[in-house]
């Protein structure tokens, strides 16, 4: 009976981390193909504001894109050669800075890097998807609310 008890309270705890990692959000989307258009990547517009789209150039070994909406909401995606390379990146550079947040959560589940955090800014969200890293910020929840409805590789 012990043995059953401690299974299930086993259970419970992973099903939690689980939850809490993900951040309560869907992410098991395919990510955007090779031969993607930024236009496919990208929403056009969240709450009526157009994107922005510009390349980053400080992402070494990838080719990463952040489109700005308003003043209020940012989506970067990064995609590198392999997993591995994202993996790392998201471990060496991602996690530090979501660990800089007054409240953060962060973890690698089933393979996927989760971040998740809140600071004097606004809210914070990243996940690797194989070779590909997104990302979103808000500087409210209402606003984050929208770009995860309008993000195509993300849910509630």
């Amino acid at each position: 009976m012990k043995k059953i008890n401690f299974i299930t309270a086993g259970i419970s705890i992973m099903m939690l981390i689980l939850v809490s990692c993900g951040g309560g959000y869907n992410t098991d989307y395919a990510p955007p193909g090779e031969k993607a258009k930024l236009t496919e990547v990208f929403p056009a517009e969240i709450a009526g504001e157009k994107a922005d789209i510009q390349k980053l150039t400080d992402v070494e070994n990838s080719i990463a894109f952040k489109a700005t909406y308003g003043e209020t909401t940012i989506i970067s995606v990064m995609q590198f050669k392999n997993k591995a390379e994202a993996d790392a990146y998201f471990k060496a550079e991602i996690v530090p800075v979501f660990d800089e947040m007054s409240s953060h959560s962060r973890a690698q589940v089933n393979g996927k890097w989760y971040a998740k955090g809140t600071d004097d800014s606004g809210n914070h969200y990243a996940w690797a998807n194989n070779n590909w890293i997104f990302g979103i910020y808000a500087k409210d929840k209402k606003d984050f609310s929208r770009a995860v409805d309008a993000f195509k590789y993300i849910s509630n």
